[in-house]
């Protein structure tokens, strides 16, 4: 019975997807694009129970922060393994990408998409975290952070040889490693869903993120960087080591700087929780000070020193004390 509730379900989903591919196009400026995820329905999410999409302006922030944060590791040479890079830009947020991958993702399909764009071709990487039982209001922060971990131990485990930074090499465990890093890259934009749907018998919440990045990365035979010191005509005033222009640095704004994403991200703010979020593949750059730890131990040597010169002072008085009742008195 569990086998045919299955069939019926795919079979619905293709249904729909097909459907969707026949009929006129959703959004008329996509139509001339074959089988453009724009063409679909919106929240179609057919044959599965669809709970909540899309992200928030701090989801996107803190995406983008830890993406461009991470660029920046690895251009200024600071990922073990990897060499640094001359040419690594800054990435943006792009609210059509955003669109096209959050319309993809209400489909509920667990399969990449590459729908392009009338500006460039578009790459695109993509996680799902499955729970049993489905519980309301689950929080996705946590699984945006987690799925950026997992792409980034690609690089701590060195799994990625360093020769094919020069020529890409298509590994299937580091394909999204190569996406996030890839130095032409300057967009992204991310769609995020939350729902519900039967797996082997359980009734499973799954949460999906799908991020588009153009122009798309992951070329057979071109370079991941072009390996060197950071060589920018305007190099980036927020992360170093990568490249930027006059107009992003213009428009940036520090999303550290506000106090709630500070107070839900603060991994992405201070360096220190920084490094111990993303473990041990990245060696901390400097030594951490912990300025209360050397205050105390310096009040407990002044202590123990004014203890001992306090009890060599008492000591020596006494001592001439006696000797002083000791001396005969004079005639």
């Amino acid at each position: 019975m569990r086998e045919v509730q299955r069939a019926l379900q795919i079979f619905l989903l293709g249904a729909g997807v097909a459907v969707a591919l026949g009929a006129k196009c959703a959004d008329p400026k996509y139509e001339r694009f074959s089988g453009h995820a724009m063409c679909l329905s919106a929240g179609s999410c057919t044959g599965k129970n669809l709970i909540t999409s899309g992200l928030k302006e701090d989801h996107a922030l803190a995406l983008l922060h830890a993406i461009n944060r991470f660029r920046s590791l690895v251009a200024t040479g600071s990922v073990p393994g990897f060499s640094p890079a001359a040419n690594m830009r800054q990435l943006v947020w792009d609210a059509e990408l955003a669109k096209i991958a959050q319309r993809w993702s209400e489909q509920c399909i667990m399969k990449e998409d590459f729908s392009r764009t009338e500006r460039f071709e578009v790459g695109q990487i993509m996680g799902h975290e499955w729970k049993t039982p489905i519980t309301e209001g689950m929080n996705r922060d946590p699984f945006l952070l987690d799925f950026l971990l997992m792409v980034f131990w690609n690089a701590f485990d060195k799994s990625y040889p360093a020769r094919h930074v020069s020529e890409f090499v298509p590994l299937e465990a580091n394909i999204k490693l190569t996406q996030l890093i890839w130095a032409e890259s300057a967009y992204i934009g991310c769609g995020h869903t939350i729902y519900g749907d039967n797996v082997q018998g359980h009734v499973s919440q799954i949460k999906s993120l799908f991020c588009n990045i153009g122009p798309r990365g992951n070329v057979e035979g071109e370079s991941v960087y072009e390996e060197g010191l950071p060589a920018c005509e305007v190099p980036s005033g927020h992360y170093e080591g990568l490249c930027s222009t006059k107009e992003i640095e213009a428009a940036y704004s520090d999303p550290c700087k506000r106090k709630n994403f500070v107070k839900a991200y603060p991994a992405l703010c201070d360096d220190r929780l920084f490094y111990k979020w993303i473990g041990h593949g990245v060696p901390f750059p400097y030594r951490w000070c912990n300025s209360g730890l050397w205050k105390r131990r310096f009040w407990s040597a002044f202590c123990v020193l004014a203890t001992l010169l306090f009890s060599l002072l008492v000591g020596v008085g006494f001592e001439l004390s006696r000797q002083f009742r000791r001396q005969p008195a004079s005639a």
